[in-house]
């Protein structure tokens, strides 16, 4: 009888494990697929604007040309400043953060709050080269997801605003992503309190920000009041020290 009952349980637990297992692989690989993609949108939003800084000493020859008569001249120029102008879709960054990557996951985000009446405000920098593309895209990404997740839930005509302040001096990174809130949040033990079926699921986001924090040897604090939740992250971005060698 009882290897009757402890076989079931160990087949359950088995189970369970291998699903966890799938589902974590499927998310990182989401998580490097999206890296790469804010990479190459970065990437493109500085030719864009190295374009438009160059433009600058390119207009000078415009008009120079166009003084000394050289209209034909003037013009091919011009025509070909046409073309380099014509930005692919989605190359609009409406951030200025620093750092590429963070403005293209903050401009594509933006565009998606947009049909809920949200806007995102981002203050300070985040300098270049802080974080690895994936580690910035799972510290930003969840954060941002969070928020606008519970803006969704807030009536649509109401205009909502998460506000994202980000901080870098002596070797550490501190990040608060403020979001309006319909009903107040449960907080126990620095976790969401989640009344869905599914708790594993509903908490990934939120794993996968204490995994960040644990790698940087930072602190996660979640804080709520009525009307408001709030996310407080600090980052260690200078390499532990070593030991010293015994003599």
């Amino acid at each position: 009888m009882l290897i009757c009952v402890i076989v079931p349980i160990i087949f359950v637990i088995s189970n369970s494990n291998t699903r966890l297992k799938t589902l974590t692989m499927d998310y990182e690989q989401q998580i490097h697929a999206q890296a790469e993609h804010y990479k190459n949108l970065a990437e493109a939003n500085y030719e864009v604007r190295k374009f438009r800084h160059d433009f600058k000493n390119i207009q000078i020859a415009i008009e120079t040309l166009f003084t000394q008569g050289k209209y034909d001249e003037a013009m091919a120029l011009l025509r070909q400043c046409g073309h380099s102008l014509e930005n692919p879709p989605g190359l609009h960054p409406k951030f200025d953060t620093g750092n590429g990557i963070a403005d293209a996951l903050l401009t594509d985000k933006q565009e998606k709050a947009v049909g809920h009446n949200t806007h995102i405000v981002f203050r300070s920098v985040i300098p270049p080269e802080t974080l690895s593309p994936t580690d910035l895209c799972v510290l930003l990404g969840n954060s941002l997801d969070n928020a606008l997740d519970a803006c969704k839930k807030m009536p649509i005509g109401e205009s909502k605003t998460v506000s994202i302040a980000c901080d870098c001096s002596s070797g550490f990174l501190f990040l608060t992503v403020t979001n309006p809130i319909a009903e107040r949040v449960q907080i126990n033990n620095n976790h969401i309190v989640t009344t869905k079926e599914n708790k594993t699921l509903h908490g990934f986001g939120l794993y996968s920000l204490h995994s960040i924090v644990k790698k940087y040897d930072g602190d996660i604090q979640l804080s709520a009041t009525e009307d408001s939740f709030t996310i407080h992250i600090d980052l260690c971005l200078m390499p532990a020290a070593k030991p010293a060698a015994a003599i």
